[in-house]
């Protein structure tokens, strides 16, 4: 999307409002990222997730991801080569296992 169309559509205004809902540094980050797509399919698969979100925070509305952390900068240390802290292998480990916990929850 071309910046004139972004600005007459007022997507950053949207962006920002959607990155306002996130309670995560990576989410809010992912947000403000976003850009339209132009392929039919892409934007059904995306209308898709997000209505399963929305069915998951319907039905489960004790989920969350407390606790976890934005863990990017430390994961790319690592594959830089750097050693991690303890700690900060904990708090990866807690990260992915919430993560995880979402994907085995039923709708």
């Amino acid at each position: 999307m071309n910046p004139k169309s972004a600005q007459t559509l007022e997507l950053p205004k949207i962006l920002n409002r959607l990155a306002s809902y996130a309670a995560f540094s990576a989410s809010k980050a992912l947000a403000l990222e976003l850009e339209p797509t132009p392929y039919l399919d892409e934007a059904q698969d995306r209308q898709k997730e997000t209505a399963e979100a929305r069915r998951l925070l319907a039905s489960h509305d004790h989920i969350t991801i407390g606790g976890s952390r934005d863990v990017r900068s430390d994961v790319m240390a690592a594959e830089r080569g750097v050693l991690l802290e303890p700690q900060t292998l904990l708090d990866i480990r807690y990260t992915l296992r919430q993560a995880t916990t979402l994907s085995l929850i039923h709708i």
